[in-house]
């Protein structure tokens, strides 16, 4: 009995730093900036938002660049730190800078590098929703700017996404998409939504037109 006991502490032990980091909002550091949350979702947990599929290079990244942190615009903005990315099978430097959340309830996914044998593996950073999908919760996605946007970047490829299991009957995903904030374009990572009726989601895309790329936000139809 007394080992048993022993066991049982040294478990509570050990699982009570991760639960309490868990369950801690964003940190706000000294200097008043608040960090994205961070950590990896995987498919089969109740919840959790797409897995980023990765891109395989030969080469690892440089060394980071050092950047100067500007004041945060508001206290709604989250910093995505400056990184080397994938891009049309180089590396890119994507520079910090903050951005908002595509809608209430996003966290931030910081992009990574891996080892993986012989080869380096990429995951894009991204949006992710901290909502557990409901099957009461339909989801909405953030009304259009009032007059159209218009980028001269094209948008990425799609990103390859691994859904998570179906977390209820008629659940309805919702793909991820390319969304552009002032200086380039973020992944929106998909999610699973209740049902809408008898309405069918119509993702969102990018069109080239004459003053350049507009999105056409996703709808309900």
């Amino acid at each position: 009995m007394r080992i048993q006991a022993t066991t049982v502490t040294l478990s509570l032990a050990l699982a009570l730093p991760a639960l309490a980091q868990a369950q801690m909002p964003p940190e706000r550091r000294p200097d008043g900036v608040r960090e994205a949350p961070a950590g990896e979702f995987h498919p089969g947990m109740p919840g959790r938002v797409s897995v980023v599929a990765p891109v395989t290079m030969r080469e690892g990244p440089p060394p980071p660049r050092h950047e100067m942190r500007t004041p945060p615009p508001s206290d709604q903005h989250i910093w995505i730190e400056g990184h080397w990315a994938a891009r049309n099978n180089r590396q890119e430097w994507l520079g910090g800078h903050w951005a908002l959340p595509p809608g209430p309830g996003y966290g931030w996914e910081p992009a990574r590098w891996d080892r993986d044998g012989d080869h380096y593996a990429f995951r894009e950073g991204h949006w992710r929703t901290m909502a557990v999908p409901a099957p009461t919760v339909i989801y909405q996605p953030a009304p259009p700017p009032p007059q159209p946007v218009y980028v001269q970047a094209p948008p990425p490829a799609p990103i390859v996404e691994v859904r998570p299991d179906v977390p209820f009957p008629g659940a309805v995903w919702i793909p991820g998409y390319w969304t552009w904030h002032g200086a380039q374009h973020f992944w929106v990572a998909g999610q699973w939504s209740a049902p809408h009726g008898n309405h069918a989601w119509e993702a969102e895309r990018w069109n080239h037109e004459k003053r350049g790329w507009r999105m056409a936000p996703g709808r309900w139809r």
